[in-house]
């Protein structure tokens, strides 16, 4: 209330809500989506297994130790019981599908993997109405390839640690507006960006520094 923030995006992470294989707790996204709901705010809910904050790629362990195309289809039943679970609130006004799908550098037990992802982009759509977002990472990129999203979102970083040192993004502020007015133009889709730099990258953990 003292920031008058109305605005949210939520996660629906795998490993949290079906613990145990068949078995699903959605109890604090419930509170979560009641507690926004009940201050009139509205909602994105992101979907997959790739959802922000590390590792990234938020795997069930009994999911992640099986082949690939049986994992694949457990995360394909997951992401229907999410949508079919919450599409009937009006509190949620757009789902997030995978959170930087395709990007290799970063995270845990990554599975890129972009035919299942037109699979999961086909199912949501099928599902339900509401707009789906998807977001690229900050280096440079337009999606030329599917699935193309209704709504493209991609990161904005400037100040990077790494081996030992500080590092500033090459990519300057101008780059964005080009790569937005690229994708209207080639897609006719909207673009923002999904996270905007607030923490300082450092040596240490946050909490440490």
């Amino acid at each position: 209330n003292d920031l008058h923030i109305r605005r949210f995006r939520l996660m629906s992470y795998w490993d949290e809500i079906e613990k145990v294989q068949g078995t699903y707790d959605f109890g604090v996204l419930d509170a979560q989506i009641k507690k926004i709901t009940s201050h009139k705010g509205q909602i994105t809910v992101c979907l997959g297994v790739r959802q922000p904050r590390w590792p990234e790629s938020h795997w069930p362990q009994w999911a992640f130790d099986l082949p690939k195309e049986t994992r694949d289809e457990h995360l394909l039943t997951f992401i229907r019981a999410v949508v079919q679970r919450y599409k009937s609130r009006p509190s949620i006004v757009s789902w997030q599908l995978e959170n930087e799908a395709l990007l290799k550098a970063f995270g845990r037990q990554g599975d890129f993997d972009r035919s299942r992802l037109r699979r999961e982009f086909r199912m949501v759509k099928d599902l339900d109405s509401r707009p789906v977002i998807m977001t690229t990472s900050t280096s440079w990129g337009i999606p030329l390839r599917r699935p193309i999203p209704d709504i493209v979102g991609f990161s904005f970083y400037r100040m990077t640690y790494d081996k030992g040192a500080y590092r500033k993004s090459i990519y300057q502020p101008w780059i964005f507006k080009l790569r937005a007015g690229l994708i209207k133009l080639l897609w006719r889709r909207p673009c923002f960006i999904h996270e905007l730099q607030a923490e300082p990258w450092g040596p240490k953990n946050i909490w440490e520094m």
